[in-house]
Parts: C-alpha cells; structure tokens; sequence
C-alpha cells in the first residue's frame, strides 16, 4: 500500500498576507513575517483568526478610528516601522542602500503656500532595483508626480546632491527635471548641494550638549519593546500630536533634523513619561538647553 504524506503546506492552506489585513488590523508584511505596525510585535503563523485575535486584546482602541482618519493612521504607522526597519550603508556616488542592497530614492517636496508659509515633507521614496543612472531616476520622479497627479509647471526648481546621475549637464535628473518642467509650460532652476548646508553648519557648531542626551532619551524610549509601546500608548491616550519618537542615523544625515524636530515637538510629553518611568531628564527644565535645543531643532527646517 502506497504512503500517504501528511506534511502539511501552508500554501494549500492558504496561509499567505492578505491585503486587508493593513487596515482591519494595523498588520504588514515584512520578510515573509506577519508584523504589527502598532506594537510591532510578529504573528509567527499567517492566519487571520491569530492577527485579529491579537488586534482584539492589545489594540482595541485603534476601533475608534474609521475610514480616511484609519487609512492615514496606517500610512503613518508604516512610515516609522520602514524607518526603523531600513538600515543603509555608505556605497560611492552619494548612493543609499537597504540591507538587500536595493537603491532607495527619497523624494522631498517643499512648497510655499499663499501666506509665504515653508513646508517639506517626503513624498515618495521609491526603490530602484536596476541600474541609478539619472534617466532611471527620472523615471521615477515621473511616476511619483503623475500618480500624485501634480503639475509640472508649477516645479521651479530641483536641489541634488553632486552625483553624477543627480548634477550630469546632460543626463543628470535635475537637468531632466528642468527640461520637462520646460515642455509643460514652467520653468525651473537647478540649485547644487543646497541640501547639505545643515551638515557643514553642524560641523562649525557644536552642540554635543543638545544631541547626546535627545539620542540617549530616545534610544531609552526604543530600544526596548516594551518601554516603546507604553510609550506610543501613552501618547495615543493623550491624544498627542505625534505617535512616536523618530530615530537618527549618522548616514541618513537628514533624519538629525527630524529627529530634533519630533523631539521637541513631544518633549512635554517626554518628560512626562520618563518621569512616570522614574528616569526624568533635567535637561528639559533648563531654559538655556532648550533655547539651544530649539536652534538646533529649526536649524534643518
């Protein structure tokens, strides 16, 4: 008689990540691994009875949130867990990598509204699995535009860093840039290495006494899991601004400024917490060090 094999497969069982799975209960797909983006926390099996049972007893509350206020809550939860999940090391040409080595592309837009009010914010980082010459960055900055579904005349101007693919005279992304902002109608300016002010003024200014103890702080709050999550719930109980800390990395030079920013933004709602944890930081009820820590923090705006 034949044997019969019993081996279960998950595949059969239909055991994959399911889309709606992201807003019903706040879960991701990260390396074949069923994560929380709330608590970050990771369902070992793929079945919806498993994620919706742990959605139901830690998360309950996030009920509350429906429709337009849920989806944005879920786009705002990935963006920490990718920023916490991407470690990038330094390769030639000014170029970031991921830890599967793909090119990662950050895309910044930064308007002015009618009242002369500055704003940045990140538009798009795209992954650039192929080859990073300026026409395959092109591209794109194209994509990101057009399915964000703004118009190209109204782009007056591209700031890159020096690489070859982002500066070339010909067939560098901000010449690209320029050239079709010039078919539709517009007209933009290419402004070099602008972007890197704020690191050569760092250099000059020291200020040691403001970003040791906000990264300290900050990796007390993160590192462990735990304190992370009593951390996000207190500042959803509180209905505070943000729902998070960010990280700082020496190579992603621009996250200093952000994580400043978000720092002090939160810093009443710091100091509140690390109290009730019994580890107060002193440093924010010294006005000097917070005028300090508010140049700083501004300094990258």
């Amino acid at each position: 008689m034949a044997s019969v094999n019993k081996k279960r497969k998950v595949d059969r069982e239909g055991r994959r990540f399911q889309d709606k799975w992201k807003f019903e209960y706040f879960f991701t797909e990260i390396r074949n691994n069923c994560v929380c983006l709330i608590c970050q926390e990771t369902v070992a099996v793929f079945k919806e009875f498993n994620i919706k049972r742990h959605y139901q007893t830690k998360h309950a509350s996030y009920d509350k949130l429906t429709g337009n206020k849920r989806g944005e809550k879920v786009k705002q939860l990935e963006a920490v867990l990718t920023a916490q999940q991407s470690f990038f090391t330094r390769v030639p040409c000014d170029e970031s990598t991921d830890a599967s080595d793909t090119a990662q592309l950050l895309i910044f837009l930064r308007g002015v509204d009618n009242d002369m009010n500055v704003s940045e914010e990140l538009l798009d980082l795209q992954s650039l699995k192929g080859q990073t010459r300026g026409t395959d960055l092109f591209v794109s900055v194209c994509s990101t535009v057009d399915d964000m579904k703004l118009q190209w005349n109204k782009v007056t101007g591209i700031i890159t860093d020096g690489a070859p693919a982002m500066a070339g005279e010909r067939s560098g992304l901000s010449s690209l840039v320029c050239n079709k902002v010039s078919e539709e109608g517009g007209s933009a300016i290419k402004l070099h290495c602008i972007i890197h002010q704020e690191v050569l003024c760092a250099k000059y200014m020291k200020y040691d006494n403001v970003m040791k103890p906000v990264i300290k702080t900050i990796n007390y709050i993160c590192s462990k899991a735990l304190c992370h999550r009593q951390f996000q719930q207190f500042l959803l109980d509180i209905q505070a601004e943000y729902g998070d800390v960010l990280y700082h990395t020496d190579v992603r030079w621009l996250s200093r400024g952000s994580a400043l920013q978000r720092f002090f933004s939160l810093r009443e709602e710091i100091g509140q917490f690390l109290t009730k944890k019994g580890q107060p930081m002193p440093q924010l009820n010294d006005p000097v060090w917070l005028a300090d820590f508010q140049y700083f923090s501004f300094l990258y705006l």
